[in-house]
């Protein structure tokens, strides 16, 4: 039978929007060369989809490789695969290939290179696919058959969208022969655009991939550069040797605004940005208290730092799941009382406030964590804010290196279960503090194959969650990106996605 709708659809049911500015589709420019700064540093590890241990990653992704399904200006429709069908149950998913597939290098997509980068992928929920998965098996070149354990019903979730890059492919024979560094220096895959040269940490050259399978694309070359420097991202938008700007924040994006010829697209992710507390698991800390952690909640004002951040395009929210993600519940935010956090803190033992240690922003808004500080130093709470580069940010993340508070940011897709699976469940790669109650609750829905009971499930672990204040959320990024003259696309087309996406849609005039 079909896959049902209960796999793909409803992980992914989000209207997508008009967005504007997107022009009609039309013949590719001649020796066309779009030029992109990524506002964090190119670390080798984003081109490796077997990898991938955050939104970030996609930022690449979607240019260089392909996978089975793709989340795209359509929805999640298949991609490499032609059809994907499954059993009654549900335990058993076949991929069907489309013939004929071949990698930049000329190397044929088969089942084997399908199975190698499903068995090596070791990004996120990487524990959730080994533990769940009993099976993959290829009875022919082109066809993959995924076997479960059991009903599993965030398989689609995090295997259709970007809630992690299981089923991004990548080409067995080269990957094996350059092993996993060698393959991130000179990576090969098979999305509509191909590495032709790259300068480690700096800049990489896409050329067109002319045999891609999809939509073929638009412009014949892309070059994408670090340019963490918004102002001189900006100024070089406003001169031409840039076409496209990410992170014009604060008031960068009012002087973006007032530029002749540019465009300021306040992008609404579905990222959100929120405190949180690595230690609050130590009971000597005093992020274990709750009073403490709601102190915290009482001490941010959302709307002020959406203001700072994005000029209030950022709406403010108290919880880590976006309220377009399906499962999702509307949760109250709180308004600031600096008063009544006063009185917690004093309830907690710190009527005078204590050293909170190191407060480790996400690359690069260390403008809001100077705000984050500031507001908490109102109630005598010390922090010191410590600057890292992106990628070492998420490495030492994932392997549970940091204390402190995290000014952290989630942009992944999937549903309130995968965005709370890797936070507030203790064995979600960026939990930090288990609670007992939360792990039975999630376990539960996570093999609930009844709808509203799942949902039920859900928006009670989110109720807890945020009576816990379990962390404390600030808003829902509008990511705003500076677009200069000459383009028609920008392709900003993946609902909640913060980079351009689909890349073969973008269209210079």
């Amino acid at each position: 039978m079909r896959l049902r709708k209960f796999l793909f659809a409803a992980a992914l049911s989000v209207a997508l929007p008009a967005i504007a500015g997107v022009g009609s589709v039309s013949p590719a420019h001649a020796e066309s060369t779009v030029n992109i700064g990524l506002p964090f540093q190119l670390s080798p590890r984003y081109f490796d989809p077997t990898e991938t241990a955050n939104g970030t990653y996609f930022a690449i992704l979607y240019a260089v490789h392909d996978a089975l399904v793709r989340l795209d200006d359509q929805g999640a429709r298949p991609s490499l695969a032609e059809s994907v069908t499954s059993n009654a149950d549900l335990t058993e998913i076949t991929y069907r290939l489309r013939p004929g597939l071949t990698f930049h290098n000329g190397d044929p997509l088969t089942a084997d290179d399908v199975r190698f980068s499903l068995e090596h992928y070791s990004g996120t929920s990487a524990d959730a696919f080994k533990s769940r998965i009993a099976a993959i098996e290829t009875p022919d070149e082109l066809t993959v058959v995924v076997r479960l354990h059991s009903p599993w019903p965030d398989y689609a979730a995090l295997s259709g969208t970007t809630a992690s890059a299981f089923g991004w492919i990548v080409p067995k024979a080269y990957y094996e022969k350059l092993g996993a560094e060698g393959f991130m220096n000179a990576p090969v895959g098979l999305g509509p655009f191909m590495v032709e040269k790259i300068d480690p940490g700096r800049e990489v050259v896409l050329k067109r991939f002319d045999n891609y399978h999809g939509r073929k694309p638009l412009v014949d070359r892309i070059v994408m550069r670090t340019a963490t420097d918004g102002a001189q991202s900006l100024a070089q938008v406003n001169t031409g040797e840039l076409d496209v700007a990410y992170n014009m924040l604060g008031e960068l994006g009012v002087a973006a605004s007032k530029m002749d010829g540019v465009t300021l697209y306040e992008n609404p992710t579905y990222t959100t940005f929120f405190l949180k507390f690595f230690d609050a698991a130590d009971p000597d800390s005093p992020w274990s208290r709750k009073e403490v952690r709601q102190a915290v909640n009482l001490l941010l004002d959302r709307e002020a730092i959406s203001m700072i951040e994005t000029n209030g395009a950022s709406p403010a929210t108290q919880s880590i799941v976006p309220s377009k993600l399906p499962y999702a519940v509307e949760l109250p935010v709180s308004k600031p009382d600096l008063e009544q956090a006063r009185k917690l803190l004093a309830e907690a033992g710190y009527p005078d406030g204590f050293d909170g240690g190191k407060l480790v922003p996400i690359a690069p808004y260390w403008r809001m964590a100077e705000a984050v500080a500031a507001m908490l130093d109102a109630a005598g709470i010390k922090v010191e804010i410590q600057k890292m580069e992106r990628a070492v940010f998420y490495q030492k993340l994932a392997d549970k290196e940091m204390t402190g508070v995290c000014l952290c940011a989630d942009g992944t897709m999937g549903n309130a279960s995968t965005r709370l699976g890797r936070h507030v469940y203790s064995k979600g790669v960026h939990n930090y503090a288990p609670v007992p109650e939360f792990d039975a609750l999630y376990e539960a829905q996570l093999v609930e194959i009844d709808e509203a009971k799942r949902a039920e499930m859900l928006a009670e672990l989110q109720r807890k969650v945020y009576d816990m204040a379990y962390d404390a959320p600030i808003f829902n990024l509008a990511l705003p990106a500076a677009i200069g003259p000459r383009v028609k696309n920008a392709a900003f087309l993946v609902p909640g996605n913060a980079y351009i996406a689909p890349v073969e849609l973008l269209e210079l005039k």
